[in-house]
Parts: structure tokens; sequence; C-alpha cells
């Protein structure tokens, strides 16, 4: 994934909505039921196959979803493993996300899907790229978010669509920018493959795209196109205890943006070898104001050596590097980052991998929780 970069053909920008297709199946669950619960393959992926998102949900339990083995849920004590076949309408799962009601939601091939936990059932909501829904048109769901006052953001590969109401079975979809005059944009952006969304203290929402627009914010009327670092290629957001935005990119490491100060000023960390030129995928802040990064560096390849888990200090702005040879880390292609409310860190990697940080390990500091 980090070496491709994806572009489209343009459309002409056409004022579009679309009805949710809904698609309910009971899924028959695979529990592993073992001593030491691992996160197991059951789909043949190969190496390059990935834990690719996480989420917390409100009862404490833990998704994980995967490149080509589905969905997985934790509750501490088994795995149980959610596939097409139960529901979850693809083996590739790009996002994890729970609503203000305390919904939990998946971002698909072809759209969102909600799991149900009184009947274990799913329901998708399908958003086809040629706004046809009434068929499973591939579109890959890569961010959700609700804002504040309960708006649904969806990124995908063909644009962002927006809906003042959660998907259900009578919700339209509506694309974000095609046909809306109303909205200021210069560089006549499309937002496609927007892999990131956030709304910031001050109510703005950004987006992190995966296909050459970089990131940008909206401020209710204004598209405003940032590169950080000079990457137009962005896959991650961050917003720090201070209100400054962090943007995770494919080749320059992260950059760090002032927008609440009157310089409005970029803070590059250009001098910090390999994590300067790595792709961040993921940031997380803990509640001691560091910043852990799961990160990629070189090809990609699973015998990468360098890469890993980083985690930075605002107090010292000093740099720890976590990896396999050192630490015990799975696989040094980390693609999401879960803190817990008990402030337990959760990494998923290449190779379909996943494992938890021990603070205290001595030779090992991280605990695997997969094959």
């Amino acid at each position: 994934m980090k070496r491709t970069s994806i572009t489209y053909a343009f459309i002409c920008l056409i004022s579009v909505s679309s009805n949710g297709q809904v698609k309910t199946d009971a899924p028959k669950e695979t529990i592993q039921r073992v001593s030491n619960p691992k996160l197991i393959r059951s789909q043949g992926t190969d190496e390059y196959a990935n834990v690719h998102c996480s989420l917390e949900d409100k009862e404490g339990n833990l998704w994980f979803g995967t490149t080509g083995e589905g969905l997985y849920k934790y509750d501490g004590k088994n795995f149980t493993n959610f596939l097409d076949k139960d529901g979850v309408d693809g083996n590739n799962v790009w996002c994890a996300y729970e609503d203000k009601s305390g919904r939990v939601w998946f971002g698909t091939d072809y759209g969102v899907c909600s799991y149900d936990p009184d009947s274990k059932s799913f329901k998708t909501y399908w958003i086809g790229h040629n706004f046809i829904t009434t068929e499973r048109d591939k579109n890959p769901v890569r961010s959700i978010l609700q804002d504040k006052n309960g708006t649904f953001w969806v990124g995908t590969d063909w644009g962002v669509f927006t809906s003042k109401e959660a998907p259900n079975d009578k919700m339209e979809y509506t694309n974000f920018l095609k046909g809306n005059n109303l909205i200021i944009n210069k560089k006549n952006l499309e937002l496609k493959v927007v892999s990131a969304i956030l709304e910031d203290q001050a109510g703005k929402i950004w987006f992190a795209s995966w296909n050459n627009e970089g990131a940008c914010s909206f401020d209710g009327k204004t598209l405003t196109s940032f590169d950080p670092n000079g990457d137009n290629m962005v896959y991650s957001l961050l917003e720090d205890k201070e209100g400054n935005i962090w943007f995770g990119t494919r080749d320059h490491g992260v950059c760090r943006y002032d927008g609440i100060g009157p310089q409005k000023s970029y803070t590059n960390f250009a001098d910090i070898p390999t994590f300067s030129t790595s792709t961040i995928y993921k940031m997380v802040l803990d509640k001691a104001g560091m910043i852990w990064f799961a990160t990629e560096f070189g090809s990609g390849a699973p015998t990468d050596k360098q890469g890993g888990v980083w985690r930075y200090d605002p107090q010292t702005n000093g740099f720890t590097n976590f990896t396999v040879a050192g630490d015990g880390l799975t696989n040094n292609s980390v693609f999401t980052v879960l803190k817990t409310r008990s402030e337990d860190f959760w990494f998923g990697t290449r190779n379909t991998a996943l494992c938890k940080f021990d603070p205290m390990g001595k030779k090992q500091k991280f605990i695997v929780y997969s094959e």
C-alpha cells in the first residue's frame, strides 16, 4: 500500500444523493477458546496482510479490523472472528468507529456496517462510487466521524459523504462536494481516498487524503489545503492538548501545525533518523501528553528491520523507537495503535499480527496475541 499512488479519472461535478442499501446477516461465530487467546487466521492471507484498524467500545470490547481476515472482537478472554459470510460484507475492514449513541461502525470495501450485540448480527449500508446503492458496488470506506452537531462524515475512495442521521434503512448519503456551489474550493479538491477525518476544538473538520491532495480543513464555508513538509499524501491526523494539528505523511514522517497562534507555523521533525522519512499510519495521544506513532519505513517488506512504534515526549522533545529486534514487536510495519481507557496500548502490524505493550517487560516489551 505504501508505494502505490492512487489516481482516478476526473468525474464531472454533479449533485447526487444515494439511498443506502441495507443487508442484514446473522453471523455464525467462530470463537477461539484457548487458555492463551490468540488472533488466528483462517483465510490464508499472506505476510503482507495486516491488522489495519482498532477500537474499544463502551462495553470494553476490543475490535480489530484486518485486510483479508475480517473482523475480530476480543472480550478480554476470547477472540471472536466475523467474516464476510457472517455479515461483515467483506473481509477487508478499513476503519472502526463508535458514535455518540454507542453504536459501533466499520468501514468495508462496499460501505459501512454496524454490529448489534443483542442479535449478534450486522447491518450493511452500501455506498457506491457510481451513486448506485441497490447493488454491491466497491467503494472502500476508509474513515468515519460524527461531529459535535451529530452529522456523520464518511470518507471513501470516491469522495466524502455526509448525513444528518446515522445510517438507517431510509437514509440518504449526500456527496459533500459534488454540486455544492456554496463551498469555497479554490483548488478544486475532490477528497478521494480520505483515510482520516478529525474535528478540532474549534469545530473545523480536517481530512487526510491518500490521493495526492494532502490535508485540508473545512470551517463551514472554505476548504483550505495543506501539503505538510511538501508531502501531498497524508494518512493520519491528530490534535494535541494545545490544539496543534499533527499530520502523518507518506514519505516525510510527521509535521505539527500551530493553527491557533498568530504565526500559523509548522514544526518539522527532520533530524530523526528513519522516522523523518517513514509513513505515519496512526497517532495516539496518551494521558501524559506523549504521542505514539504506528509507522512503516522503506518498502514495507515483512523483513524490514526499521520502522516500528515510535513515542514522542513533548517534555524532552525526544523520541523512543520500539522494534522487532530490540523489543519483541510483531512486525516493523505497524498500521494501528489502540489506547484503551485503562491506558493499555495495542498494536496491529503486518502479517496480521497483534500485540500489547508491556512497560514492565525486560527482554520483551510486547505481549503477542496472534499466531
